[in-house]
């Protein structure tokens, strides 16, 4: 089972790998959730095009992207209010128009990143629409010369 992209599609993951709070959980395949081994397990299953881990924060990886330079985005990272709104924000500045931005564990269960999205989506007026039953939300960076 591969994931399908155009020829010369590049994914850039970025995870520092700091320890958390959580309970260690550990998956079908034997390895602990949320270390670089199974980051790299993951992409020999799905993966069939290039793909690098920038093991450095967020604020730290985001030094090495140029603006509007990424047409997908997906932030997924640190619950806490702060945190979830420096990564929309940050992250919003390199996503090319007309690009993407997915947002994981937009739900009651995590309050830092629902109200970190509401307070992005009133100073951007950008929407992120979430499908029932889902919490990985999405919204369109409008086009050059859309409002």
């Amino acid at each position: 089972m591969g994931l399908h992209a155009p020829k010369g599609t590049r994914l850039m993951a970025i995870d520092p790998y700091l320890p958390y709070d959580e309970e260690n959980v550990v998956t079908s395949r034997g390895v602990a959730v949320g270390t670089p081994e199974e980051f790299r397990q993951t992409v020999e299953y799905f993966g069939t095009f290039d793909v690098s881990l920038i093991r450095q924060s967020s604020a730290e990886a985001a030094e090495r992207f140029e603006r509007e330079s990424l047409d997908l985005v997906l932030v997924d990272g640190n619950h806490s209010y702060s945190h979830a709104l420096f990564d929309l924000t940050t992250w919003w500045e390199k996503l090319k128009p007309g690009g993407t931005m997915l947002l994981h564990d937009l739900s009651g269960r995590f309050p830092g990143v629902v109200r970190a999205a509401k307070e992005f989506e009133g100073k951007t007026r950008v929407r992120f629409s979430l499908p029932i039953g889902s919490t990985l939300a999405w919204a369109k960076k409008p086009a050059s010369g859309e409002a």
